[in-house]
């Protein structure tokens, strides 16, 4: 009997690595003074997990700690090099941007975003690979090479399905000493909405 669980509760752990926190150390970035460069800067920076250059983009210069630790790795059962690759993936969204509004030191600008139904493909990739889970779990390996081969499946089954989750997300910024920067609330929403999916009904 394959444990579904146990794969959807490795997910969920590792989505759970996310912390909004501060950023220490933060060497100053070359920005244009624009509200579409400025979140098209941050947007990529979010795709490529670079939280110090997303916090040099926000108002209280804060950005998300993107960090999954070797000691967090080992308690889901993975090394730490598979769960940041799997991390990765699902944070592969892509964007278009509408009109820029502005009002004097303040403006808006909003996304709309195509990402992964995570929960939809998590359930198909497992349905359709109980048998290969099965026999992974048979081998005569560790428990962290197992699950190992188990994320190979996941992220490859990510990669090679279409981006199907759209949802918009409105930035507002603050012009601060000539820069564009956004609010900090803005960052967290987007964050919550791509990960807080709807989820289907069994």
């Amino acid at each position: 009997m394959m444990r579904k669980q146990r794969f959807q509760w490795f997910v969920l752990l590792l989505l759970c690595g996310i912390w909004l926190m501060g950023c220490e150390n933060r060497q100053p970035i070359q920005r244009v003074v624009s509200i579409s460069d400025t979140t098209k800067q941050f947007l990529h920076a979010l795709r490529i997990q670079d939280g110090l250059t997303m916090a040099d983009l926000t108002v209280d210069q804060e950005g998300f700690d993107f960090t999954i630790s070797e000691g967090d790795a080992q308690a889901i059962g993975m090394v730490q090099e598979q769960a940041m690759r799997f991390y990765k993936q699902i944070l592969q969204f892509e964007y278009s941007l509408g009109a820029e509004t502005v009002n004097e030191d303040h403006a808006q600008i909003k996304a709309y975003i195509n990402a992964y139904d995570i929960d939809t493909i998590l359930k198909e990739t497992v349905s359709a690979n109980q048998e290969a889970f099965a026999s992974i779990y048979e081998e005569n390996i560790s428990e962290e090479e197992k699950n190992t081969k188990v994320a190979d499946i996941l992220i490859q089954a990510f990669t090679s399905r279409e981006r199907t989750y759209q949802f918009e997300v409105t930035f507002h910024l603050q012009l601060i000493d000539g820069v564009w920067l956004i609010e900090n609330e803005d960052a967290m929403t987007f964050m919550n909405t791509l990960f807080s999916q709807p989820k289907e009904e069994d």
